[in-house]
């Protein structure tokens, strides 16, 4: 091949989506890259293992002491917190109609149920999941990239009644990252809340924690730790040694009222401050057999922190 030619043809490769399957100690990872950003999906789990720049650090927080579990973990508030991004479908105030006391550990009902995982022709990932009674939900959540923002993941998540139900549902994505420095939440002018935050739990924020400036929240998770904020903006963000991960969520203009007390946007920081939760959320809606609740979240990835 003509050596113009043969760079050429790879700069094509470099250009288009590598889409594959991968087995490292789980059954199936899935695989979405390009030149820009590589992404790693777990159907096993359900969730995003791996958000980064190609050939970047992992901007997800992932627990390799649990790579490859799948099993419920045993006692009372035993959780396996594997880290990475996923969906919850239910707010937790709702979690007691499914049998959990005290609001934790999360139903097992959807959060061991093993998701099924594709690649699509399109150069697209979807993960689904299906969840019996007494929810009665088909979940999906469809990866994608931005042709036009080669920073840009795109997920579109959808919740599908399947049968009759009257527990709500919400479209509750969380992206845990690890060593959080700094995070930022948006106020809107119009907030809800009279000091622009809700207080969602946790215990008192020590001082300097928070900063505000116009329609910036800015947090310092360390002075943070074990607290759970919440807003009503669109855009939430979190700084650490692998870079800047900015999510945004786009809900359009579903009916409903939003969960934790009017939050579109949550920072759940670990209690010793280890790890911090970008987390967006839909209304909640009692949806009828065959509705759908859906939204949009956009993840936008910095190689470099501000």
């Amino acid at each position: 091949m003509h050596p113009l030619l043969r760079s050429l043809f790879c700069t094509a490769l470099l250009s288009a989506a590598a889409l594959r399957a991968e087995t490292v100690q789980w059954e199936s990872v899935l695989v979405l890259s390009n030149e820009h950003l590589t992404v790693k999906a777990v159907p096993d789990i359900g969730r995003i293992i791996h958000l980064s720049r190609t050939g970047g650090p992992n901007l997800l927080r992932q627990d390799s002491d649990l790579i490859g579990i799948t099993k419920v973990p045993e006692g009372r508030w035993a959780w396996n917190n594997h880290g990475g991004d996923w969906l919850w479908p239910v707010a937790q105030d709702r979690w007691e109609q499914l049998g959990v006391e005290r609001r934790w550990p999360p139903p097992a009902l959807f959060e061991y149920a093993p998701w099924t995982g594709a690649i699509l022709e399109d150069n697209r990932i979807r993960l689904q999941l299906s969840v019996g009674d007494p929810l009665n939900i088909d979940i999906s959540r469809t990866l994608s990239f931005d042709d036009n923002r080669p920073n840009v993941l795109i997920i579109q998540q959808s919740i599908l009644r399947t049968a009759p139900s009257d527990i709500p549902v919400c479209l509750w994505q969380i992206s845990q990252m690890a060593d959080v420095g700094d995070a930022e939440m948006e106020i809107p002018e119009n907030t809800r809340h009279p000091q622009g935050v809700h207080f969602i739990q946790g215990p008192d924020l020590e001082d300097g924690a928070l900063l505000r400036k116009g329609e910036t929240l800015y947090v310092q998770t360390q002075k943070a730790k074990g607290a759970k904020l919440g807003t009503d903006g669109t855009r939430i963000s979190g700084t650490s040694p692998a870079g800047r991960l900015i999510v945004e969520v786009i809900n359009g203009d579903e009916p409903g009222e939003l969960p934790d007390g009017g939050c579109a946007l949550a920072l759940a920081v670990g209690r010793q401050g280890e790890y911090a939760e970008l987390e967006t959320m839909s209304v909640e809606k009692v949806l009828a057999p065959g509705e759908k609740l859906k939204n949009t979240v956009i993840y936008i990835l910095n190689s470099e922190t501000p």
